[in-house]
């Protein structure tokens, strides 16, 4: 995995953009997936007034969409919305076609206490 800073807002210490690229491989004969490639880019507050907040893509065969929202004193909170083009994998229905695309959206927080 590589993870690199690209641009950093002048007068901060960690807001800005960065980048992402990873790669993983395995055996053949242990896993049903050998090969695995993603990147995506992350900038943290390209909002005004909320510093603390990310914003992102990212994609393999899926594309991801995420904004994250740090609250008062609770904790970050994030809205993730993807796209799959294959969201059973390699995988085909009874009849031999592929699955539809599919589309998620998602909500996560974090509440510390």
């Amino acid at each position: 995995m590589v993870d690199q800073a690209l641009y950093r807002v002048p007068g901060t210490s960690d807001q800005g953009l960065s980048g992402f690229v990873r790669a993983g491989g395995v055996p053949n004969d242990r896993n049903l997936i050998n090969f695995y490639a993603d990147g995506g880019l992350l900038y943290k507050g390209l909002v005004p007034g909320r510093p603390d907040d990310k914003i992102g893509v990212a994609g393999e065969t899926m594309i991801e969409m995420m904004y994250q929202a740090q609250l008062q004193s609770g904790g970050p909170c994030s809205l993730n919305c993807s796209t799959s083009s294959f969201p059973a994998g390699a995988f085909s229905i009874t009849d031999g076609s592929l699955r539809a695309n599919a589309w998620v959206i998602g909500l996560r927080s974090v509440l510390k206490f």
